[in-house]
């Protein structure tokens, strides 16, 4: 079928990444340069906070694409509704990595913000912070500070504070002895890309089980790029694990670095720095909530088995490698799913946007 025909909209060059559904609304083209990616599922809880803080900010998207996971909760909806883009993908065919190269390239401006359904823009002037600094041609990629949410306890807290400091940094190919693992610190929690870039390095890996933005910052460092931290470009984002949880997300860590270890190894692993967060922890622990240091021992110890055990997955039986995994769907064959078992054509039925909601 012709996807010209009957309101269907051609996007052939995603067929090696995603397996597409439907879309629904366009927002009005804005005369600005930035674009906003959102990958969620069920994210209703979310939404209207989300949506108000999107449209309060000073630099406007000119578009906001939501590449919805088959929710159930009527989130699409309510994206719709505000005015949003809304790309609906099959659950199973979610990859961190294909996912955002299917929102980048349906976009046409200088530069791509990613976020999470969970991040919320801090201030008004979040997103100015951000695209300001693309005033320099040389910077490729801006990441901003994630603050730890209201609700979060010691340890949760303790975490973004590490991560994420007021201070900005500036970083280039040279300064990786400087930087250590460090140099490849970014996260498409709150993030932004020029397309240039996105364009150079070929888009963020596919077939990733996470760490997509870490590989894409190496591969723009290897091409000259320079990367920008900014400290006073600040979102709420953080998350507070349970144990379980915990040992899942350690788990996938240890098989991204296994699969791409001749990039994290250009660079450093992140042995050193994980030392350097353990007596952080508990430094700031014994300050404020000494009680907890048990807990985050504990934590700690679950960290570097699940690590561990992730680097040799191939050694697990698949229910208990399924069951353990954060993201379980990248052991399945289907996942991300062939460029042979899809269409060459992938039909998108755009619909009107709906009325913005009051900022």
């Amino acid at each position: 079928m012709d996807p010209k025909h009957n309101g269907l909209l051609e996007l052939p060059s995603l067929a090696s990444d995603l397996d597409v559904v439907a879309t629904h609304a366009e927002t009005p083209i804005q005369s600005i340069t930035a674009s906003v990616v959102i990958p969620v599922r069920n994210a209703l809880p979310y939404a209207n906070r989300l949506i108000r803080a999107l449209k309060r900010q000073t630099r406007q998207a000119q578009r906001v694409i939501i590449i919805d996971s088959e929710s159930t909760d009527g989130s699409p909806e309510r994206f719709r509704q505000a005015g949003f883009t809304v790309v609906t993908i099959k659950q199973k065919s979610f990859d961190h990595g294909a996912t955002r190269n299917l929102g980048w390239r349906m976009c046409d401006t200088d530069v791509v913000m990613f976020l999470t359904q969970d991040t919320l823009p801090h201030d008004r002037e979040c997103f100015a912070q951000l695209l300001d600094r693309f005033e320099n041609p040389s910077v490729g990629i801006v990441g901003g500070r994630q603050l730890p949410r209201i609700e979060a306890r010691a340890i949760e807290r303790h975490g973004r504070l590490f991560n994420y400091p007021a201070t900005s940094n500036t970083r280039t190919l040279a300064d990786a002895p400087k930087f250590g693992f460090k140099v490849l610190s970014n996260s498409n929690a709150f993030s932004a890309y020029r397309r240039a870039l996105l364009e150079g390095i070929d888009g963020f890996p596919t077939r990733i089980i996470m760490g997509e933005d870490h590989v894409a910052v190496a591969r723009a460092l290897l091409k000259g790029w320079t990367i920008v931290y900014d400290g006073n470009a600040v979102v709420e984002h953080s998350h507070g694990y349970s144990l379980m949880e915990e040992f899942g997300r350690y788990f996938d860590i240890g098989v991204a670095h296994k699969y791409h270890a001749h990039i994290y190894k250009m660079f450093a692993m992140p042995d050193k720095e994980g030392k350097r967060f353990v007596l952080s922890e508990l430094r700031y622990l014994w300050q404020h909530t000494p009680l907890r240091i048990p807990e985050a021992m504990l934590r700690t110890i679950i960290k570097l088995v699940a690590y561990r055990l992730g680097h040799r997955e191939q050694l697990l039986p698949p229910f208990i490698r399924n069951r353990v995994a954060m993201n379980p769907q990248y052991f399945s064959a289907l996942w991300p799913p062939n460029a042979a078992n899809i269409s060459a054509e992938l039909p998108i039925t755009a619909l009107l946007p709906g009325d913005p909601c009051e900022s």
